[in-house]
């Protein structure tokens, strides 16, 4: 059985959280995890804009942001690392908030289990790369729809230039033979 490896960047001002997550992390023997721990909403920002990272585990509070701003920020620069966002307490309307806002998911901190960790983190990245795919995808059918249209276009113009110049060409062949006793006109409607 191979092992995969996860780069995980955790965005917490509290050491205490990161050394717990760290600690359930470490727990989970069928795949390695390298956290990368920021405390701060700048730090976390600048890892996220710097380094490439499977999974983002993002605080709630942090200090006078909150972990909304900065997925909100992180969406409006356009990274698709999934972010599954961490509070201390269970509340319904951030849980929705955050999902409009395009989180991968909302862990409450003191539910969190090992098992629980790994599943969340695998699901996160399977949507993930699963959405990847579908906007590939949908823009592969979008050029595809394109190319159909320009073919289109294509045809009726081609067949709206075609059908006036085969008329002007059959005229001038009707003249050129007609104009057989003049050999300047003749060479003339050869052209």
């Amino acid at each position: 059985m191979s092992v995969n490896e996860f780069h995980i960047l955790l965005i917490d001002d509290d050491e205490d959280d990161y050394i717990n997550l760290r600690d359930l992390f470490a727990e989970i023997t069928r795949s390695k995890y390298k956290i990368t721990w920021k405390s701060s909403y700048r730090a976390g920002l600048e890892a996220l804009n710097e380094h490439h990272f499977d999974v983002c585990l993002l605080d709630y509070r942090l200090g006078e942001h909150t972990g909304t701003d900065l997925l909100n920020e992180v969406r409006t620069l356009g990274h698709l690392c999934p972010i599954i966002l961490l509070t201390g307490h269970s509340d319904f309307d951030l849980d929705l908030q955050a999902m409009q806002m395009g989180a991968a998911e909302f862990l409450i901190k003191g539910q969190l289990t090992s098992p629980l960790l790994e599943r969340t983190v695998r699901y996160s990245i399977k949507h993930a790369l699963d959405m990847q795919e579908l906007r590939e995808s949908k823009a592969q059918i979008l050029q595809q729809d394109r190319l159909a249209s320009l073919g289109l276009l294509a045809s009726s113009l081609a067949h709206e230039i075609g059908t006036p110049l085969g008329i002007i060409r059959s005229r001038a062949e009707l003249v050129e033979k007609r104009a057989a006793i003049n050999d300047s006109l003749k060479q003339d409607m050869g052209v």
